[in-house]
């Protein structure tokens, strides 16, 4: 007469019921482990209590995904049984989240992480089956942002002449190398290699990179520069927090004038390399490799920066030639 819970409160509640049928003489279906159906937060601590790949824990993407669900937490209540949850439901928070101004993107990230949820319950006995979930959104193709040299130049400068040299170095390194926010401030003296010259990349929180491998990056001169004189008496090589690095990128865009550019993040640094890279020549797996994508369909965003083939084409074309 045992079933699979989510919590040891969860187990508790389900032996005082099974306790009270038999007592009463009702007859209990000791074969179906979902005995009573779970809550949404139930379900959550169900899901973050599993490794990758059938809950989050241990993820790279377990906050984000944590703090996408906990919105429905918030409209939907965490006490609500995950067989209250029904298509307009789902669909009312949905509408919720655009009052609020999630973009398409943010919104389809959010029913993923319900859904998963919900998915796990059903394989755990938490829930008798999915209800209909939305249709993901067509999600706005955004333009590959990248910082001219004057854009870099005037970012450096402001950080530099106000004395934030911290991030100055961090978004030097950012240009350079190529690496996401995260994996640059999880960079510890240990991944440095000065005589071989590259960064051993591990991830975000040591969680591994965002599709959980480890990668080199090579340094270039600059950037060399800056990691020899954070190797000592550090824990991590910057020594900042997400807050700080975002805090001071607004500060930047709002003093270049540039608050409006939606496009014009941080991780706008990270398309710099890639562009750069691209219109340098490197060929397209190179870049894959450098920048750690799992799959050459996402390097060949960057495949119109610099198209040789196309320009080869049109060169044949050419009667002059």
């Amino acid at each position: 007469m045992t079933a699979t819970c989510p919590t040891h409160a969860a187990a508790k509640t389900m032996e005082a019921e099974l306790r009270h049928a038999l007592h009463i003489g009702k007859e209990v279906d000791s074969r179906r482990s979902h005995a009573r159906t779970w809550t949404l937060q139930e379900a959550l601590d169900k899901t973050l209590s599993m490794p990758k790949p059938e809950g989050w824990r241990g993820a790279s993407y377990e906050k984000i995904a944590t703090l996408h669900i906990e919105g429905a937490l918030l409209f939907m209540g965490r006490a609500i049984t995950l067989g209250e949850i029904d298509r307009d439901l789902i669909d009312a928070w949905c509408r919720a989240c655009e009052a609020k101004g999630n973009s398409d993107a943010t919104i389809n990230r959010k029913i993923s992480a319900l859904s998963k949820m919900m998915k796990v319950a059903v394989e755990y006995g938490g829930l008798d089956a999915m209800p209909k979930m939305p249709r993901l959104r067509k999600e706005r193709v955004s333009r590959i942002r990248f910082l001219t040299h004057d854009e870099e130049f005037q970012v450096l400068e402001l950080l530099r002449v106000t004395g934030r040299t911290d991030m100055e170095a961090f978004v030097t390194v950012l240009i350079d190398t190529g690496m996401r926010r995260g994996e640059l401030l999880n960079v510890r003296p240990q991944d440095v290699d000065l005589e071989t010259g590259v960064i051993m990349v591990y991830g975000t929180e040591g969680k591994g990179t965002k599709n959980g491998r480890i990668r080199s990056v090579p340094m270039t001169a600059r950037v060399k520069a800056i990691m020899a004189e954070r190797l000592c008496n550090r824990v991590t090589c910057f020594e900042l927090k997400a807050s700080d690095v975002r805090h001071a990128w607004d500060w930047v865009r709002q003093k270049m004038g540039l608050a409006g550019d939606r496009d014009f993040v941080l991780h706008a640094c990270r398309h710099t390399c890639a562009s750069r890279l691209v219109r340098a020549g490197v060929s397209l797996p190179v870049v894959k490799e450098w920048l750690g994508h799992s799959s050459i369909t996402t390097t060949m965003r960057y495949a119109h920066l610099f198209p040789q083939d196309l320009m080869n084409a049109a060169r044949a074309l050419d009667p002059g030639e």
